[in-house]
């Protein structure tokens, strides 16, 4: 029966609603017509004063020039030279008010063509009067080519008036029946508001009824939920906005050994004589309601008069009580006492069994800032020094200050190489390989060495096959290249030449450094690796150097899995070369992005806030996103999904992140897609070991996490997200051809149906760049560029307009002072607005490259 009785009550609101609906849409649509037959009447009447100032214009140059042909005083030429500079404004206006008459046009086609003669003809007029007197200048004026040239402008602005007069006369009559039939359907939708007004007085009263019930049950439901929270094992506190106690579970009475009267309405910080006066925990719960926020493990150490020295990890979020509209704060604590001495204990553990190595850490670390800082100090002051700012050198000096320099060159050099050589030796220079193209870096190290070659006259050549790859730790195997190229350098005489080849060998490149120079002695060959040993030629002296530039490379190549080899004889040069496992490196061109279909990345985190973080920085970046809780679930969910990248935490249970990294790795149908680790375990040596292709260490920022992300999916030739163009137009077809446009282009976007749809996507996610019509429900496009160009975050957002709405000059002043471009759709604006898209959204890639 009730069910009937709703059923009967939603029919009858809904047609009450329904006709009333009918007569606001058709009294919208009577008022809109009239105020838009309105508009029209005075757009008439401002067109007949603008014609009546235009011929004005013209006769005031007339009479000025017939006053000075008569009189020869200048001051008749007063209403002439007032009058010549506002022709064309004249002009320009009508054209403007009349762009929607054709015949009127054409008018002023002809116009343009017969003002600028009537105004060479006045020219001439007065400068005959001025150069050849009054006699000369009545002659012309007597040839009647200026009077019929005014006859003409007059018979085309009498035209054009009568025209105007025409549309007044039919405009006036369309008015008064607008308003007739406006006054007519308001009344009808007037008569309909009381109807309803009554109806929804009689649903009021009914549903006051109903919300009595309803709180009848509500309390059933408090009651309810009290029960399920005192079976909660953690102690709970319930707080109001001042901190005073709403209520607390069974546990915080057993855990504290409080009863119900020393803690309900106190206030927190007098409970246990004074334990909870925190001055941080205070502040903290103080700020959670205004904020609107919530603390996430807080910890308190602390002695409790009745539990003695307990260590405590709160959580506190903010409550909305929905019966009485209060807002509340919930706080958990847990007891983690224990839990913290078990991690101390550890923690020793680990202190303890690093000790060995944290003695040679301090040494690296004191040597590397100790040397380099009075180092870099030398150098840097040097140099200023040599560029004679403060006076000028003679010879000696700049002799002595090059001997300074370049012995600064060569201790830093010492020190970077021993860093290096302790680091390996130490087992702690830890490598990240991936897909190298050789020619690439080839040019780079070649390009670096090229001024060192050029001071000897050496020639640089470079010989490898397009599209070879190998795999190996970019940074050092550039450091490799670096090292040969530059030994090279420094052994091969003036005028001699240095070739860097790679050319496949079994399944690996074979890299090799060849010179012309002196060549290494067969006894000799194998020492040269050793740290600190110079090559000796007979009777020289041993070069200039370290000694370890060749340990290093010999030991980085090892660290590759691989060996330096030389082949040289005396007289003969050299050759270094190793080999380093071939890849397959295919430089994919990024794919279009679509604004329905950007990458996916799976986010794996057992970590809720956590999650919830990568997840915010990743989709208002662009990204889709979805979320694996559950380790175990990691590998099912990435061969469903097939994610464009994941993103893994190290530390779940019950897989920890190693052997989900390790399982992804060992499934051909998800090896592919690249592995993001993002952990508090700062191990990242070992990430990239097991297959990982990047690794950042907690707490990350959200410019870190985009930039390893791209670099992510670039290795693995996937495109990034572009911000898309928001489209806002709130016309439905409208919408669609430009939509078309955009996608024809390639061109990522969004739409907006309406300005408060646009106000709330910009919000959220800042767009490449807007286009908007001005006429908009809710919200007009004059109020977002407003509210956009106040707001510091979207000051400097492009926006292009595209309206057929008729302009106001202040309008058109505030959009050409505040956009980058106004389009009106009476207009052609397809291709000058594909045009301007491609080179605003071009300057903006060059500026972000």
């Amino acid at each position: 029966m009730r069910w009937l009785i709703e059923r009967r009550t939603a029919v009858g609101l809904a047609l009450v609603f329904a006709l009333f609906a009918v007569a606001g849409v058709a009294s919208y649509r009577s008022l809109r017509q009239y105020g838009e037959t309105t508009r029209w009447l005075l757009h008439t009447h401002g067109v007949l004063a603008r014609i009546d100032s235009g011929l004005i214009t013209l006769l005031d140059i007339q009479t000025g020039t017939r006053g000075f042909v008569l009189t020869g005083d200048p001051r008749y030429l007063e209403p002439y030279e007032h009058a010549l500079p506002e022709v064309p404004t004249e002009l320009d206006r009508l054209r403007q008010l009349t762009a929607d008459n054709p015949r009127q046009q054409k008018r002023l086609d002809h116009l343009e063509l017969l003002v600028p003669q009537f105004i060479a003809e006045m020219k001439v007029g007065l400068e005959i009067r001025r150069r050849k007197g009054f006699d000369a200048a009545v002659a012309q004026v007597a040839s009647g080519r200026g009077k019929k040239l005014m006859d003409e402008i007059r018979a085309v602005f009498a035209e054009m008036e009568e025209e105007e007069r025409q549309l007044l006369k039919v405009r006036t009559g369309a008015a008064g029946a607008g308003a007739r039939l406006a006054i007519l359907v308001s009344s009808v939708s007037s008569l309909l508001a009381v109807l309803l007004f009554v109806f929804c007085f009689h649903l009021v009263q009914r549903q006051i009824h109903r919300t009595q019930q309803a709180e009848i049950e509500a309390r059933d439901a408090r009651a309810y939920a009290e029960s399920i929270v005192d079976t909660v094992r953690e102690p709970l506190l319930v707080l109001r906005g001042d901190l005073r106690v709403v209520s607390a579970n069974r546990s915080f009475y057993e855990f504290f050994q409080a009863t119900e009267s020393e803690t309900l309405g106190r206030h927190l910080c007098d409970l246990g004589a004074g334990q909870w006066n925190l001055p941080q925990l205070r502040a903290s719960l103080e700020n959670i309601l205004p904020q609107n926020g919530h603390f996430h493990d807080f910890e308190v150490e602390h002695e409790f008069p009745r539990l003695g020295r307990r260590t405590l990890l709160l959580n506190a979020r903010k409550l909305y009580h929905q019966g009485n509209h209060t807002q509340l704060i919930l706080l958990a604590l847990a007891d983690i006492t224990e839990r913290k001495r078990a991690e101390g204990a550890i923690l020793r553990a680990k202190e303890e069994a690093e000790r060995s190595n944290r003695f040679k850490d301090q040494f690296l670390s004191t040597m590397s800032h100790e040397l380099r800082t009075p180092l870099n100090a030398v150098m840097g002051f040097s140099e200023l020094l040599g560029d004679e700012n403060y006076g000028p050198l003679n010879d000696r000096q700049r002799r002595y200050l090059g001997h300074v320099r370049n012995g600064g060159q060569h201790l830093l050099k010492l020190i970077n190489d021993i860093l290096d050589l302790s680091r390996m030796e130490a087992g702690r220079l830890e490598l990240a390989p991936e897909n190298i193209s050789v020619e690439a870096v080839f040019s780079e190290a070649l390009e670096t060495i090229q001024p060192l070659a050029a001071r000897r006259s050496h020639t640089l050549l470079q010989r490898t096959e397009p599209g070879l790859a190998l795999r190996a730790d970019a940074t050092r195997f550039r450091q490799i290249l670096l090292n040969l190229l530059g030994n090279a350098v420094k052994f091969t005489p003036d005028g001699g030449s240095i070739e860097l080849t790679a050319r496949p060998e079994g399944g690996a490149v074979r890299v090799e450094v060849r010179d012309t120079g002196p060549g290494i002695p067969l006894e000799e060959q194998q020492r040269i690796f050793e740290a600190f040993y110079r090559l000796r030629s007979a009777g020289q002296a041993s070069e200039e150097g370290t000694g370890l530039g060749l340990a290093i490379t010999s030991r980085l190549v090892e660290l590759h899995g691989s060996r330096l080899e030389v082949q040289s004889e005396p007289g003969k040069g050299s050759g270094f070369f190793f080999r380093l496992p071939a890849q397959e490196f295919v430089a994919q061109a990024p794919q279009e992005i679509f604004a329905t279909e950007p990458p996916l990345i799976l986010i794996v985190e057992d970590d809720p806030l956590a999650a919830h973080l990568i997840r915010s920085q990743l989709t208002t970046a662009g990204y889709r996103v979805e979320h694996c809780g559950k380790s175990e679930r990691a590998l099912k969910m990435a061969a469903e999904l097939q994610p464009a990248a994941i993103t893994l935490d190290i530390l779940m249970k019950p897989v920890n992140g190693w052997e989900v990294l390790s399982r992804l790795r060992a499934d051909s149908t998800v090896a592919h897609i690249p592995v993001l680790i993002v952990s508090v375990v700062d191990q990242p040596g070992v990430g990239i070991a097991l297959g990982a292709d990047d690794y950042l260490v907690k707490p990350v920022d959200k410019s870190a996490l985009l930039t390893a992300v791209r670099r992510c999916l670039a290795r693995r030739g996937v495109s990034v997200p572009a911000r898309p163009i928001l489209l806002v137009e709130d016309d439905a077809a409208t919408r669609e051809v430009i939509g078309e446009l955009l996608a024809s282009e390639g061109l990522p976007y969004a739409s907006a149906a309406d300005g408060q749809q646009a106000r709330d996507w910009v919000a959220t996610t800042l767009p490449d760049l807007v286009l908007l019509d001005l006429v908009l429900p809710c919200v007009s496009g004059i109020e977002l560029l407003s509210e956009w160009r106040s707001n510091p975050r979207t000051a400097n957002l492009p926006v292009f307009v595209l309206t057929g709405k008729d302009l106001t000059r202040k309008e058109a002043a505030f959009l050409l002072n505040h956009t980058e471009m106004l389009l009106h759709k009476q207009q052609s604006w397809q291709q000058p607005l594909l045009k301007q898209l491609r080179r605003v959204l071009a300057l903006e890639q060059g500026m972000g490259s």
